[in-house]
């Protein structure tokens, strides 16, 4: 012999059956779980548009293809407003009518009876000029001077007397005659001029009440215009407050569904992991339960013969204390 052989002792420490039992069979649930397929979800995880949004979105478009085309009627009747000329008005001109202008027709006012009206004046004249011949030619017979000088004076005095008398009366009748046809005359020629005055009075007016009306009338085009188009955007405005409405109550109802959804995403969530719980707790259960530790000593010789036996001891102490070391990992 070479070397005396050396004897050795190796003391190991094993667990309870039950608890080995209890360990195994929570590697076996692991391996289970590691070979368990891969579940994907297939529920919602995102609510679509409630009804109510899907109503509000085609009843918008609705609102945009029929909302009221009044842009370009209102931009051309500010532009009529705009570009509407001054209003101008045209002074009346009267060109009066005088007396002198028309003097020719002065003797159709003449009065047609004025000749009748004068022959009697022109009568009594005549008569009283006879009257006083008879009496002078009475005179001058008692006088025994009729047919003298003096006789023949004072007869031709009655006679100058008369004539003047005569043409004193006459030109007084027509004088007469004359100055009320004038008078007529001038009264209607005032006429005229006064109604030609009121003519150009009424026709300036007539002008200016029709610029007024013009200047109204583009005033009114003008505020018709913007009415217009503040009632299209009134309109919009209530009708886009009805759809902000609508929209308000479909997303209430989304926020509802959405709520569903992620309740149901987490209950999956859950109900994955469940198996991972399980195994934890137990694994934390097994670690955490109280054990008496079974130790045994095994002698061996250092010689080439016994070297199998004790990488064999040695072999199975360090995969026991690996897998409880993995197990206390969980």
């Amino acid at each position: 012999m070479c070397c005396e052989a050396e004897t050795k002792s190796t003391t190991t420490s094993s667990l309870p059956e039950w608890l080995s039992q209890a360990g195994q069979s929570a590697v076996g649930r692991a391996e289970s779980l590691a070979d368990k397929p891969f579940e994907s979800y297939t529920g919602e995880r995102v609510a679509g548009f409630s009804q109510d949004q899907s109503d509000a979105f085609q009843k918008l478009r609705q609102l945009l293809a029929g909302a009221p085309k009044v842009g370009e009627a209102a931009l051309t009747g500010a532009a009529t407003y705009g570009s509407a000329p001054a209003q101008s008005i045209t002074a009346q001109s009267v060109a009066p009518d005088t007396v002198k202008a028309n003097l020719g027709d002065i003797s159709a006012y003449f009065n047609p009876n004025t000749e009748a009206a004068l022959q009697p004046a022109l009568r009594k004249i005549q008569e009283q000029a006879d009257a006083t011949r008879k009496q002078v030619n009475a005179g001058a017979t008692s006088a025994h001077a009729f047919g003298d000088a003096r006789h023949g004076i004072v007869e031709s005095g009655v006679d100058k007397n008369t004539q003047i008398a005569v043409g004193d009366t006459s030109a007084k009748a027509y004088q007469d005659m004359y100055d009320k046809a004038l008078a007529a005359l001038s009264g209607d020629v005032n006429t005229r001029n006064a109604g030609k005055v009121a003519n150009a009075q009424f026709g300036q007016q007539a002008e200016l009440a029709n610029a007024g009306f013009d200047e109204q009338a583009l005033t009114r085009l003008l505020t018709g215009s913007n009415a217009l188009q503040s009632i299209a955007q009134s309109d919009q405005n209530l009708q886009l407050q009805q759809l902000q409405a609508l929209l308000g109550t479909g997303a209430l109802q989304q926020g509802n569904a959405q709520a569903g959804d992620d309740a149901a995403f987490q209950e999956f969530l859950r109900a994955y992991g469940d198996d991972f719980a399980k195994l934890s707790a137990l694994s934390s259960t097994i670690k955490g339960v109280p054990h008496d530790t079974t130790q045994s000593t095994v002698s061996t010789q250092d010689d080439n013969s016994g070297l199998g036996a004790i990488g064999s001891i040695a072999g199975a102490a360090a995969g026991s204390k690996g897998f409880w070391s993995w197990l206390s990992g969980l």
